[in-house]
């Protein structure tokens, strides 16, 4: 299980609880003893030990067993949210959270991001042929091979229906794309012996670029994802990298409203015009001929 969805900050709470619960129990037993011994009966002070050191004993066994299968309910509970059932891996509402901070840790830390969304080819026809139950291998098979090629801080998830996705903090889209033509590799190699169809998968890889939203960044790995399939299937596109594209369109219009900028703008754009004197001289003649 993927160290994400491994463990959940609930079992903490359910620490404290308990803790909370034993105290509570120590108190009211220690008084209920205090109150024993302080009446005058001294005979009776050896069975009240040991009748409230037992009564202690058990309420702490008791304590303990029901914070035990508390838990392991809990993790049970845990499990079916953030785990699609059919293969294993991470589903989509964990990978969205897990998302979310992964953006926020890059952004304050200003480290590489990217996601790599996959799609097989024609699945379809694999359950048309051969069944659902062959169709379930299938997805289960490529989750297996998406889990055997990540690390530990990564993070794979079944997306909906026979769509993928990947999430790699520290690794930049060029990275990204490797590792993406490596799964795809692989994957044909191990899916083609098996069926009379040839079973392929599409990758679409995107990296993380400043004032990215969650879904803003998978919007761009989806048309990344698109443009693979457009260009034939069973291969791997990296979406465009917009932020020097803004940038340089930044700088042109920094230029342009410098010209004209400042008290100086009118002999600026007339020393422009005085530049282009001939070439306005050559339209204003052509202008003129046509009219004529």
């Amino acid at each position: 299980m993927n160290q994400h969805i491994a463990r959940c900050g609930e079992v903490s709470r359910l620490n404290y609880y308990a803790w909370a619960l034993l105290a509570m129990w120590t108190v009211v037993v220690a008084l209920s003893l205090w109150w024993n011994l302080a009446q005058p009966r001294p005979e009776t002070a050896v069975g009240l030990w040991w009748g409230h050191g037992l009564l202690w004993l058990l309420g702490l066994g008791g304590i303990i067993f029901g914070f035990n299968r508390l838990r392991v309910a809990h993790d049970r509970i845990i499990t079916l949210m953030y785990t699609d059932m059919l293969t294993g891996i991470a589903n989509r509402r964990i990978f969205l959270e897990s998302l979310g901070g992964a953006i926020s840790f890059a952004q304050r830390h200003q480290t590489p991001l990217s996601i790599i969304m996959a799609d097989l080819d024609d699945f379809k026809s694999v359950n048309d042929t051969f069944g659902h139950n062959a169709g379930d291998q299938v997805l289960q098979a490529f989750a297996t091979l998406l889990m055997e090629n990540s690390r530990q801080e990564d993070l794979a998830a079944r997306f909906g229906g026979e769509e993928f996705i990947m999430m790699l903090p520290g690794t930049g889209a060029e990275e990204s794309a490797v590792l993406g033509e490596r799964v795809r590799r692989h994957w044909q190699e191990i899916t083609s012996p098996g069926f009379s169809i040839r079973v392929t998968a599409s990758f679409g890889v995107a990296a993380y670029q400043p004032g990215d939203t969650v879904d803003g960044f998978i919007e761009r790995a989806d048309q990344a994802l698109y443009d693979a399939k457009m260009m034939g299937k069973n291969q791997v596109v990296v979406g465009e990298d917009t932020t020097e594209q803004v940038e340089e369109e930044t700088r042109k219009l920094s230029h342009f409203l410098s010209l004209f900028s400042g008290e100086n703008w009118e002999r600026k754009l007339s020393v422009r015009w005085r530049e282009a004197g001939p070439f306005t001289e050559i339209a204003e003649k052509r202008s003129a001929q046509r009219r004529s």
